[in-house]
């Protein structure tokens, strides 16, 4: 709790303020701003391995490293180490992958909230089970609209019906929970309701 809340105090630091975050994020430098899908009040904030992070990836590092070793192998590199805020009127992301379909893993992801997250604070959606088929990338990705892919999170029976995969998992929890997730599978942002920023 501690770690978690001096990484939102670096965060609150160098964000804009609010009344000046909803405009155009072109005018952020670029390298410490990434890219984020419907970006409308959600941020990416590149983290530099300031003490604070280390220290936070020092705490989270011995609960992940055995998964991560069996998934990847021992020989592993951190290649992105961001700090994902969204604010109040966040829309939903449609459902996407961070990388192209490929065979074997290559990447996995870690999200560990900063706060307290629950179902009105835009969690992030994972759809279990389809990183490991070509078939759900090619219907949803390359295929499937954004109506479709709408549909997918909203309508269990169609979800069902399309990809034949378990049912969507909302990613809530208490601070410091890990969810970890192949760099494959379908997820997205949800609708951010509640009025205090959602960062992880």
């Amino acid at each position: 709790m501690e770690t978690a809340l001096a990484l939102m105090e670096q965060g609150a630091n160098v964000m804009p303020d609010t009344s000046q975050r909803y405009h155009d994020t072109s005018q952020y430098d670029p390298n410490c701003w990434g890219n984020v899908h419907e970006r409308t009040n959600r941020w990416d904030l590149k983290l530099r391995l300031c003490p604070v992070v280390e220290k936070a990836l020092r705490e989270i590092l011995p609960s992940v490293h055995g998964v991560i070793d069996a998934i990847l192998g021992p020989k592993t590199a951190l290649v992105e180490l961001a700090s994902l805020i969204s604010d109040p009127g966040a829309p939903s992301q449609l459902l996407h992958a961070d990388t192209l379909y490929t065979v074997n893993a290559e990447m996995v992801t870690v999200f560990v909230p900063l706060q307290d997250i629950d179902e009105h604070m835009g969690p992030t959606n994972m759809l279990p089970q389809t990183h490991t088929s070509a078939e759900h990338w090619q219907k949803v990705i390359k295929n499937g609209g954004p109506e479709v892919r709408k549909r997918i999170v909203s309508d269990p029976q169609f979800q069902h019906e399309e990809l034949g995969t378990p049912p969507l998992m909302l990613c809530t929890g208490a601070t410091g929970t890990g969810f970890m997730m192949d760099s494959r599978l379908l997820h997205c942002g949800g609708v951010r309701q509640r009025q205090n920023p959602r960062l992880s």
